[in-house]
């Protein structure tokens, strides 16, 4: 896809992201490129999907040029293990979580206008996301 999707961690309505380490250990092992001075890293998976990352400091990433069901399947594992809430540019519920804990963390304006799902697998997900 060639939109930006976001994911990030909130703790009482702020974002508080999380380590690298997280990102690293699902994701790390489908790198294929990194680029440390954008934050940059090219992912690829074995059933030849894509993504591209950026990967703050502070634990919050964004992907974009991305596809593949493995993607979301790690995704998902992600958004599980982390407690974090991905989020995409949309007018009907752009935003979700593995995780529904997850939602009373995130800012009221946040909930109210991106009207975030409780998500229960990757096609779930999937699916949201590509709507």
């Amino acid at each position: 896809m060639s939109f930006d999707l976001f994911v990030d961690r909130f703790e009482n309505g702020q974002s508080i992201g999380a380590s690298t380490e997280e990102f690293e250990r699902v994701f790390g092992p489908f790198e294929v490129e990194r680029d440390e001075t954008r934050s940059f890293r090219r992912l690829r998976f074995s059933d030849r999907g894509e993504a591209d990352a950026y990967v703050s400091g502070a634990g919050a990433c964004m992907f974009n040029h991305f596809g593949g069901e493995e993607f979301f399947e790690r995704l998902f594992e992600f958004l599980t293990e982390t407690g974090r809430v991905a989020y995409w540019p949309g007018a009907d519920c752009a935003a979700a979580v593995a995780n529904p804990i997850s939602l009373s963390q995130l800012p009221a304006d946040m909930r109210r206008s991106l009207r975030p799902a409780v998500v229960h697998s990757h096609s779930e997900l999937m699916l949201r996301i590509l709507a």
